[in-house]
């Protein structure tokens, strides 16, 4: 809940204060730095769940997040915070004004669409490696290395396309990565008890991703009219939020 809020608004956050001629290089080049960072946790988290006997290892790693979840929070309080005229929109615009948006409805169509089948599938991939490929958590986080790594290089080059042909393309390019090359990779993976092609599908995982996630974030922003961008993120955020919900309760059974 909290955590769908606080991106709503930080996504309507970053529209203010990211120039959208630099969007696309700088949201690329935001999503490589994560991905490095989030490997280093992802490397060090999974060795230590490997080392340590449960439940103690699993406690300890969930504390260290809270703990940096914290730091992040208070990060925040030092970031500008650009001064605009607020104005006053009531509930039923804030429902309805996305909606009345042509363009924008195709938006919400097609994002509600894409997270549906992400989260229909994503429950399922973590279970495929650990039960039917036998991965340890060790070649997770090797999995999540690789990807890392790749999409440092990757999302730097996405993000400055994206800035020259238009970010509806290069989300083209990634969707279409995603619905071709993952399901083909790991049931080669299953069919020849390979891990050659998980390791390959890490690599088009942050090449696909790399392309997605920019592109689709900057498209959410360009779409929104600056005036009213807080409440078109929101529906933004509620309608891929239900997409997904419903693609992930359907796997679980």
């Amino acid at each position: 809940f909290f955590q769908a809020s606080l991106g709503t608004v930080w996504t309507a956050w970053m529209g203010e204060v990211i120039p959208e001629e630099k969007r696309g290089r700088y949201v690329g080049r935001r999503t490589g730095i994560v991905g490095v960072v989030g490997m280093i946790a992802s490397l060090l988290s999974g060795w230590f769940l490997d080392s340590v006997k449960a439940p103690l290892n699993f406690q300890v790693v969930t504390l260290a997040s809270v703990g940096f979840a914290i730091a992040a929070a208070v990060l925040l309080l030092f970031h500008a915070d650009p001064v605009k005229n607020k104005e006053q929109i009531d509930l039923k615009d804030i429902l309805s004004l996305p909606w009345r948006d042509a363009n924008f409805r195709q938006f919400l169509f097609f994002a509600g669409h894409l997270h549906f089948g992400i989260f229909l599938s994503a429950a399922l991939i973590t279970v495929f490696f650990l039960e039917e490929l036998h991965m340890t958590f060790s070649q997770l986080a090797l999995w999540s290395v690789i990807a890392a790594v790749t999409g440092l290089i990757s999302t730097e080059f996405w993000g400055r396309l994206a800035d020259r042909i238009g970010n509806r393309t290069v989300l083209f390019m990634g969707v279409c990565i995603m619905g071709v090359a993952f399901p083909v990779l790991w049931i080669l993976a299953d069919l020849q008890d390979s891990l050659g092609y998980v390791w390959l599908s890490a690599i088009l995982d942050a090449v696909a991703w790399g392309a997605a996630a920019p592109a689709l974030f900057n498209l959410a922003l360009v779409s929104a009219p600056a005036g009213q961008r807080l409440s078109y993120i929101a529906m933004y955020s509620v309608v891929t939020g239900l997409f997904g919900f419903v693609g992930g309760a359907i796997s679980g059974p």
